[in-house]
């Protein structure tokens, strides 16, 4: 009699809350490394491994929730996202789209939409002996696009414009430009031109000679940091638009510095000095991690270092003690040593311009820099992304290692991923990879309130490696009451079989009341009976993948 009072009283004892991360004794070697389910942010992660074509999302346990992928041959062209109805936007490489172009790391020069299923909507080239696409896109809140582009310039045409051949070598000079197009016309709305806004300080006959110091919203044509033979003399990484502000902001490697532009300019005012809300017109409204790079400050003075991924940080809520300021993530600052990086330009409203001091724009130092415990696991020369979530936590991608982490505001390690692929293909759990074999650009949380995700079908379809851990994690889930389950699954308690009505297929995972799994099975469409046969009496957890709700199952 008592021991069966026990076993009913676990109904009202067992948590309300179960899920959390099974690490076994074994430690997995790619996929999920680790993951602690009292810190981790909810969520699914858009990335797209180099050197294959599919594109996926996937959840907290490196499950796969979605992957896009079409027939055509394709490669990333860096940079993915999703828009609020679920369409795919990306950068690809398609070698049969393109006419001959100039080529450099980031290059992509295709421009796509996709729906949900995989289909192309919308697919624009840029690629050609002209100009090419690179790096970074960006979705407008009109649903216009807006990219980065290098564009062809001789080397004869570079020199009328005060570039220095004699000490600068070069084959080629492809600076850049960020065009913004409606994709529902292909027209070109906005577009803004370095080319436009170049200074120089060795040849007095030519128009735009000047001293640049006294010129830092001007672009030095000479500056010396590009000096080894790069082509693209610029290399724009990253590109984001303040709604609130209209401006457009990138990250400009070769020069370790990130730039501010006037977006409320037409597309000649763009072109000149003057014009837009600013009345400056295309010349820059603010630079800042690097004052040498327009002859100003001194080694002592620079703050980023070949950097990716600078974005102002907005989707967070107001209250956030970093709203409104910029991240990014500092890539080479010394020998293995990566940081994400905090700053906060002064907007001053009276001047309608950014604060500077002495010729040098402010801030003169970081707000703070951001690490995984391990600080080696964040060195990455190339690529890489930082994303400040809303709890406080921050998202980052170590992108030639292929390396994922979340960290808390309090500097602890709440997930981790290892892209589990080596050269475009999966990999075996337990394999070791190399670096830059698993080179992945960037990876982006998405919170499952995403209105993207609406009406969207997110069961888990599987791993990207092979022989997947499948019990080395389990996702927090919400536990409904028994009086809810009506007739999808019973009877309850249970002896030795139970009965599942379901919807579709789906697998059906047993949990102890420890969240350990004990059982799959998997389950048709339709009533299903499944034998209980071999568990112990008390209290089970049953999830069906998809449903989005757990059912509490006493077995007597």
């Amino acid at each position: 009699m008592n021991r069966h009072l026990n076993k009913i009283a676990l109904i009202f004892t067992v948590t309300l809350a179960l899920g959390h991360s099974l690490l076994g004794q074994d430690e997995n070697t790619i996929g999920l490394l680790s993951i602690d389910p009292n810190s981790v942010s909810e969520g699914y992660i858009l990335l797209n491994p180099e050197n294959q074509s599919t594109v996926y999302l996937i959840n907290n346990c490196g499950e796969i929730v979605h992957s896009w992928d079409t027939d055509e041959v394709r490669f990333p062209g860096k940079e993915q996202y999703l828009d609020r109805d679920g369409r795919l936007y990306l950068a690809s490489i398609q070698p049969d789209l393109q006419e001959p172009s100039f080529g450099a790391g980031g290059a992509g020069g295709v421009l796509e939409i996709l729906d949900w299923e995989g289909n192309i909507e919308w697919q624009h080239v840029v690629a050609d002996i002209g100009q090419r696409q690179h790096h970074d896109i960006h979705i407008m809140p009109n649903g216009n696009i807006m990219f980065i582009a290098w564009e062809n310039m001789t080397i004869e045409d570079a020199a009328q414009m005060g570039f220095d051949t004699l000490n600068n070598p070069q084959i080629g000079f492809w600076p850049d430009k960020i065009v913004e197009i409606d994709p529902k016309t292909d027209d070109i709305v906005w577009q803004w031109r370095s080319i436009d806004h170049m200074i120089q300080d060795i040849d007095s006959s030519i128009v735009n000679f000047g001293d640049i110091a006294s010129h830092p919203e001007r672009i030095n044509i000479n500056y010396i940091d590009f000096a080894f033979g790069r082509q693209d003399v610029h290399h724009i990484n990253s590109l984001d638009y303040n709604e609130e502000l209209d401006m457009v902001m990138v990250s400009v490697r070769n020069f370790n510095e990130i730039w501010i532009i006037d977006h409320s300019t037409t597309i000649e005012e763009s072109a000149s000095n003057s014009g837009g809300l600013r009345g400056k017109g295309g010349d820059l409204l603010y630079r800042w991690g690097n004052p040498s790079a327009y002859d100003a400050g001194d080694a002592n003075d620079q703050q980023l270092y070949r950097q990716h991924d600078a974005a102002w940080i907005d989707d967070v809520p107001f209250d956030h003690p970093y709203y409104g300021q910029v991240s990014v993530y500092n890539n080479f600052i010394g020998p293995e040593l990566s940081l994400g990086a905090i700053f906060k330009p002064e907007f001053n409203q009276e001047i309608n311009g950014f604060e500077i001091d002495d010729n040098v724009y402010l801030p003169d130092q970081l707000t703070t820099t951001i690490s995984h415990p391990d600080q080696v696991k964040n060195f990455s020369t190339a690529a890489s992304n930082i994303q400040l979530l809303p709890n406080g936590n921050v998202i980052m991608c170590a992108g030639r290692q292929g390396r994922m982490f979340e960290i808390t505001d309090s500097g602890e390690l709440a997930w981790e991923y290892l892209v589990p692929m080596r050269n475009g293909f999966p990999i075996h759990q337990g394999d070791e990879i190399q670096l830059s074999e698993n080179f992945t650009f960037s990876g982006r949380r998405y919170d499952p309130s995403f209105e993207g995700f609406q009406n969207k079908d997110l069961t888990p379809k599987g791993y990207i490696e092979m022989d997947a851990n499948e019990e080395f994690c389990e996702l927090p889930v919400s536990i409904i009451k028994i009086e809810e389950i009506k007739n999808r699954i019973f009877p309850n308690p249970v002896t030795l079989y139970i009965t599942i009505e379901a919807t579709q297929r789906s697998v059906l995972r047993i949990l102890n009341a420890s969240g350990r799994v004990c059982r799959k099975s998997k389950i048709s469409a339709g009533t299903n009976t499944i034998a209980l046969d071999g568990l112990e009496n008390g209290l089970y957890i049953f999830q069906i993948q998809g449903d989005n709700q757990t059912y509490k199952i006493l077995i007597l």
